[in-house]
């Protein structure tokens, strides 16, 4: 959840530089370079929030023991943790744990 808000703020803040950047120059008499320095820098940020999207973040969520561990097991690129993926055959829910790790109860 705090990942969600922070990458929503930062999406703000981008757009924020964005709008200062197209109306910056024109109100306080600057030179235009620093109107596109400013709409360079939140777009980039924007761009970045948006592409850095995680394909997965290991979950440490508390389970009410329908996570089922499944077969399939993986190198986490990021770490070298090896990982194993965790299902919730009612929902469809995928966890990702360190292999050997339980799912909280």
């Amino acid at each position: 959840m705090l990942l969600h808000v922070l990458r929503l703020a930062a999406a703000a803040l981008g757009a924020l530089l964005v709008v200062v950047g197209l109306l910056g120059p024109f109100s306080v008499n600057q030179p235009i370079w620093t109107g596109i320095y400013f709409i360079g820098l939140g777009v980039g940020i924007i761009v970045i929030t948006i592409i850095g999207e995680p394909r997965y973040w290991p979950s440490r969520r508390e389970s009410d023991g329908q996570l089922r561990p499944t077969d399939e097991r993986f190198i986490d690129p990021s770490s070298g943790t090896p990982m194993r993926v965790w299902i919730d055959p009612q929902s469809g829910e995928r966890a990702y744990l360190p292999d050997g790790e339980q799912p909280q109860q």
